[in-house]
């Protein structure tokens, strides 16, 4: 079975007292990615300095090369989740050629 996702990418919106870009969530651009597998990611929960944090997340595997970078976020089964690293391109052993990206997402509470 195969999954729609979609890919949000905010515009920039300025930036912060420090330089850094700010970007406008509300204001971001979708794209449908169909036919995706859906993976979970191990999940853990971080009690450091006091704090409960718990982290969840997805692997997705893409077809083809999808436009997805680190700084996106991605809809997975109605949840937004942020883009955990580089997507990798996942190439066809023998033949070559692109089979597709996988993307890891998560998002951490707390």
């Amino acid at each position: 079975m195969t999954e729609t996702v979609v890919r949000l990418r905010a515009p920039a919106d300025g930036t912060d007292r420090r330089g850094n870009p700010q970007v406008d969530w509300t204001a971001a651009a979708r794209l449908e990615i169909t036919g995706c597998a859906v993976a979970p990611r191990p999940q853990g929960e971080n009690r450091a300095e006091g704090r409960q944090a718990v982290t969840r997340g997805w692997t997705v595997y893409a077809p083809g090369e999808p436009d997805v970078a680190a700084t996106d976020r991605l809809e997975v089964r109605g949840e937004t989740f942020d883009v955990d690293g580089d997507p990798a391109v996942w190439l066809r052993h023998f033949s070559g050629g692109v089979r597709g990206v996988v993307i890891d997402v998560r998002s951490v509470e707390g």
